[in-house]
């Protein structure tokens, strides 16, 4: 008796999970589509081979930042990752409005590299005091955004470089 009822459940549980994949594949393509068209429309028209990697290496960043937020959000259901959607969209509209000339998109991607090490600064002096409602894992925020960081930096660097060009 409790063997059929239990299965009822489980059936509708794998049919709410098939319903999240089907959502999350359907997003995952979105978010491949965005970055590989951003990078074809922004890139695809310039010479300049530093100018074509910072692009690349940028539109990759914020891809994979996205993505993994994405992921964080939907396992953990922790709102607190959605910024970081705020942060992406912010750094695109400075971008369209320093039209992405490689100068301005150099200034951007320092600062956008300085505000991702803000939010670990804010996340260790929250931290401690909010690790054990939220289950922070502060090393854990902190080389993630360490690592994200170095990346805007790089392309920075890259956009630096073709602008001198």
């Amino acid at each position: 008796m409790f063997e059929t009822y239990n299965k009822e459940p489980e059936r509708s549980k794998k049919l709410r999970s098939t319903a999240d994949m089907l959502k999350q594949f359907v997003l995952a393509g979105t978010l491949l589509f965005a970055a590989g068209l951003i990078y074809e429309l922004v890139a695809g028209k310039m010479d300049n081979r530093a100018y074509k990697l910072a692009v690349g290496l940028a539109v990759g960043t914020a891809f994979v930042l996205a993505w993994t937020n994405m992921i964080r959000i939907s396992e953990s259901e922790n709102l607190a990752n959605a910024m970081y959607f705020g942060f992406i969209a912010a750094g695109f509209i400075v971008a369209f409005m320093v039209c992405f000339k490689p100068r301005g998109m150099a200034w951007i991607l320092f600062g956008m590299a300085a505000a991702q090490m803000a939010i670990t600064v804010i996340l260790l002096t929250v931290g401690p005091l909010a690790a054990s409602i939220m289950e922070i894992d502060i090393p854990d925020i902190f080389s993630r955004n360490a690592v994200f960081a170095l990346l805007w930096l790089s392309s920075a660097l890259l956009f630096r470089r073709a602008a001198r060009n």
